[in-house]
């Protein structure tokens, strides 16, 4: 889930989004908003796909990256900061991607953590540490998971987005509480949420439009229990929104619902607590 879309892959290696289309990313051939899940790119077989402000980023099945929509500040990767309307390869091979509001990190095969836009054009060594295996980039923040299952996060706090307790920002990694069973982590533009091992969402942050999930819109500095029904098999936080996938293959959203970023169709209000996909 992004700034003003949202994509998900399905178990057949498809890609769909939904949502506002006007930097071309979703990728459909046309600039038209959709508040219904389309399928993108479908001579590809896709296994992951992150999309920020204005941008996407996804990994095809051999694990090779993919970025569009627009390019200023270099958030596409691609040496420049030109806009792209269809998928345009990166080099390398990769595990993650995590779009940012204008920037995007991955983790590489080998598990080291690397970055670019806001500065560098191209992928650049965001940290010498090694053996991340999650990640996800905010507006000004970032989280990463390792592989003992530590959950570190590290930038600006101004709503306790980075889960650490308190509103203090760090550039340095911390290490958020004490658990040690932290699996997957996704971070909207002031929020975040992660899945532990036993399946269950946590979400913290800014909570304006119902994004953490919570059933309410107050923030949150530290990781809280959602109380979504079903066990998550993966969570895709936007700007202002969150959904997540259930082991039925259902999809749940929350958040703020204008521009059919929440996927339902018609009914563009916000949801503050999980809201079934039709």
């Amino acid at each position: 889930a992004g700034d003003r879309v949202t994509c998900a892959v399905t178990t057949g290696a498809a890609l769909y989004c939904a949502g506002r289309h006007e930097d071309g990313h979703i990728d459909v051939g046309d600039t038209t908003d959709r508040d219904v899940l389309t399928r993108v790119d479908p001579g590809r077989n896709w296994a992951d796909v992150s999309c920020g402000a204005s941008h996407c980023c996804g990994l095809d099945a051999v694990g090779v990256a993919y970025c569009w929509g627009k390019g200023d500040a270099g958030r596409l990767g691609l040496g420049d900061a030109m806009d792209r309307s269809v998928p345009t390869a990166l080099p390398g091979r990769w595990l993650h991607l995590a779009a940012g509001h204008t920037d995007t990190c991955g983790v590489r095969t080998d598990g080291s953590l690397w970055c670019w836009g806001d500065g560098p054009l191209t992928p650049a060594r965001a940290t010498s540490t090694m053996g991340w295996v999650a990640l996800g980039a905010g507006r000004g923040f970032r989280c990463a998971v390792q592989t003992a299952g530590t959950l570190w996060c590290w930038g600006e706090n101004g709503q306790g987005q980075l889960g650490i307790g308190g509103t203090a920002s760090t550039m340095t990694p911390t290490q958020v509480g004490a658990r040690t069973d932290w699996g997957a982590i996704t971070t909207g533009t002031q929020h975040a949420c992660g899945v532990t091992s036993d399946r269950r969402v946590h979400c913290w942050g800014k909570g304006s439009q119902g994004r953490t999930g919570l059933g309410h819109t107050g923030d949150r500095d530290t990781p809280q229990l959602l109380a979504m029904p079903m066990a998550a098999r993966r969570v895709a936080a936007g700007e202002q929104h969150t959904c997540a996938v259930d082991y039925a293959e259902q999809v749940w959203c929350w958040g703020q619902g204008s521009s059919g970023r929440l996927g339902l169709g018609s009914d563009t209000s916000d949801r503050r607590e999980p809201t079934p996909l039709p």
